[in-house]
């Protein structure tokens, strides 16, 4: 897998219309624990009723991971290709022996 596959994998699944964030990851006072959307919402994972759900630890990782922050991301990392890929321009229009430009070309492939 390459980065551009992954980001292209989030963005079909966000495109896809999952509950939307943010996401809690809750934990009772007897142990139960659940990740919702909204308080008293959506409950997802709740080992309350589902004791095939992950371990805590995922489902505070899943939470986290809720769609309003994966968008966040992956508009923040466009941003920094784009700008990456302006300064590339720059720096090799003033100087094309740079290194710092085969270091930008260097991770720009990588992201494709």
């Amino acid at each position: 897998m390459s980065i551009k596959s992954d980001i292209e994998a989030l963005e079909k699944a966000l495109e896809a219309g999952p509950t939307p964030g943010p996401w809690a990851f809750e934990v009772d006072r007897c142990g139960d624990s659940w990740v919702s959307a909204g308080v008293g919402e959506v409950l997802m994972c709740d080992t309350r009723y589902y004791p095939w759900t992950p371990d805590p630890v995922t489902m505070e990782y899943m939470a986290i991971c809720s769609p309003d922050r994966i968008k966040r991301l992956l508009d923040s990392h466009a941003k920094v290709i784009d700008l990456l890929s302006k300064a590339r321009r720059e720096l090799f229009t003033s100087n094309p022996s740079l290194t710092a430009v085969e270091e930008i070309d260097t991770f720009l492939k990588e992201q494709q």
